[in-house]
């Protein structure tokens, strides 16, 4: 096997993104979710780490695609791919906005004004009772368009191959071991095995809060509303509808029903409020029928018992707090809507402004994402040269992937403009989050010799040469990262003819990159400590290179490390 081939066999799928998969029984023992939106083979399969002949075993399927029978048989079993619709009863929904405490307090109060005639005070009430409900219900309808939104995401039509032809297929009718084309600019219709073909970048930033988009390669698993940005390739379907990693999150919002935390401290108030006028209740009428003589006698709209319960009842209970509160948080919802922010229900504005601490990522959210080189402090290892390393730092960048490193450290080489003039790129390893690097095989046009450069995390880089001397590797590493500048190791090997794994690597040198702070970091950071909240910057950077930006910008510079990620 070519050793460009096996390279892109290399490569794994990353764990923490399987242990979130979870699958519906396996397709072979015949079970299946029928109906229920959605379908998946395998009884929490890891899709990624099996082979391909094996993923397609289980399915049932071959590279060639399903039949058009097949197909609508497993629709019938599994259901659509598409998130199950349930349809609520409206007037359902409006007469819950009137049951809860306070409001079983109101409507007791409203019946004793009926009894009384005292139509003022019921007119009043009632007013008072379907304006709280007929908020709630609006806000509620409105919310009710956050699922919908998420659906909207999913690609409405896909290129599925069906009784061995490619076509065009509804996304919502794709089954399990449906065989699918999906291309640049492309969303991926369902949760895909990838089957033999070149690597693609796929930008999952909204599924998994990835800033790049991620290298996937054969074997890989895709999942379903994300976004193709580079490439093309087929993939198998294993799981659909609410089923696959995008319908999990989006049928989670739809099934919450736990109550917030507003609701609790309003049903605390509404029985505290019960009980209270209860007590005062059984005094009044201890007193009326128990004590006095000659006891009080009622007629129609006149009883002075029921009018003393009636002013009980309605002094006892805040009569105008939950349509305040409503329209509160309706002001804030609307408020939030203006900055496409999805309120699902309304007490969730109240839970926001609770909000004790603020996580933020570091890199294109309180920087720039704008990259520089500082070419003063270039520090070259093994005899090479400053220009060396910037000249390989080149090569082992794509420039067309449009990645802020690649495009930055491209951008800074002097010889950018003759760089492949006098080479060819013959096999390019873009970066991925598990090998944290980027490999290039290359020949030089003049001599014909092959070779490799790699560019990737100082750590990665610095483990490839075992000559070089690490400690001092790593001091220049840290040093960098006190002076607030993020480290790039470049390296070289001459065996180009090999394969990868059996490359010689020799470390050319470190490239210290730096990114600039938002001009608004400072005053967002400030406004939010200001408000109580504590803010917390999240970066998989060396533990010192945040702390000294976060100086300039006001930021808690409390940094938790994972050794894991570097």
């Amino acid at each position: 096997m070519p050793s460009d081939i096996m390279e892109m066999k290399a490569s794994g799928q990353n764990n923490s993104q399987d242990e979130l998969k979870t699958s519906a029984d396996d397709l072979l023992t015949g079970a299946g979710k029928a109906n229920n939106g959605g379908g998946a083979a395998g009884d929490k399969v890891a899709w990624a780490k099996i082979p391909i002949d094996d993923a397609l075993g289980r399915l049932n399927a071959t590279r060639d695609g399903l039949t058009q029978d097949e197909a609508d048989t497993r629709i019938a079993k599994f259901g659509p791919n598409a998130l199950p619709q349930t349809t609520r009863n409206p007037f359902k929904i409006f007469m819950g906005f009137m049951w809860n405490p306070l409001s079983w307090c109101m409507e007791i109060a409203a019946i004793l004004a009926i009894l009384l005639q005292d139509y003022a005070d019921f007119g009043l009430i009632l007013f008072l009772l379907l304006l709280n409900a007929t908020i709630g219900y609006v806000e509620d309808a409105q919310a009710g368009n956050a699922v919908a939104a998420l659906m909207g995401q999913l690609a409405p039509q896909s290129k599925a191959k069906r009784d061995g032809e490619w076509k065009n297929v509804p996304a919502c009718d794709l089954v399990p071991g449906d065989v699918v084309r999906i291309r640049l600019g492309d969303v991926v219709p369902a949760d895909v095995k990838l089957l033999e073909g070149d690597d693609m970048k796929i930008d999952q930033a909204s599924l998994t809060g990835e800033s790049l988009p991620v290298t996937k390669r054969q074997g890989d698993e895709a999942y379903s509303g994300s976004i193709v940005k580079q490439g093309e390739i087929e993939a198998v379907v294993h799981s659909t509808g609410v089923n696959t990693f995008f319908g999990q999150a989006a049928n989670l919002i739809d099934q919450t029903e736990s109550s917030g935390h507003l609701q609790q401290v309003l049903t605390t108030v509404g029985n505290f409020c019960i009980i209270s006028i209860t007590l005062w209740v059984v005094i009044e009428l201890a007193e009326q029928f128990g004590h006095r003589d000659p006891k009080p006698t009622c007629v129609w709209g006149d009883c002075g018992t029921l009018n003393n319960i009636l002013v009980l009842i309605v002094g006892g209970i805040p009569v105008a707090m939950p349509t305040v509160l409503s329209v509160t948080m309706a002001i804030g919802a609307q408020q939030l809507a203006r900055k496409d922010a999805i309120v699902t229900r309304l007490t969730a504005v109240e839970e926001l402004a609770g909000m004790e601490i603020l996580c933020s990522d570091k890199t294109g959210t309180l920087t720039l994402n704008k990259l520089s080189v500082d070419k003063t402090n270039l520090v070259p290892y093994n005899g090479h040269t400053a220009k060396d390393i910037m000249y390989d730092g080149a090569l082992a960048a794509r420039l067309e992937n449009n990645e802020p490193i690649d495009v930055c450290i491209h951008e800074s080489c002097d010889e950018r403009d003759e760089l492949w003039e006098k080479h060819t790129l013959l096999h390019y390893t873009p970066f991925d989050p598990v090998t944290k690097k980027t490999v290039a095989k290359i020949k030089d046009n003049a001599t014909g010799k092959v070779f490799r450069t790699a560019k990737g995390a100082p750590q990665v880089i610095l483990a490839l040469d075992p000559n070089v001397d690490k400690a001092a590797v790593d001091d220049k590493i840290l040093e960098f990262a006190n002076r607030g500048y993020r480290a790039l190791g470049v390296a070289r090997s001459e065996d180009g003819e090999c394969a990868l794994a059996d490359c010689k690597w020799e470390m050319v040198g470190l490239i210290p990159l730096f990114d600039p702070p938002r001009h608004d970091t400072a005053e967002t950071i400030r406004r939010a400590n200001a408000l109580a909240i504590d803010a917390k910057m999240i970066t998989v950077d060396q533990p010192a290179t945040p702390k000294r930006p976060a100086h300039h910008r006001r930021h808690p510079t409390t940094h938790h490390h994972n050794p894991s990620y570097h």
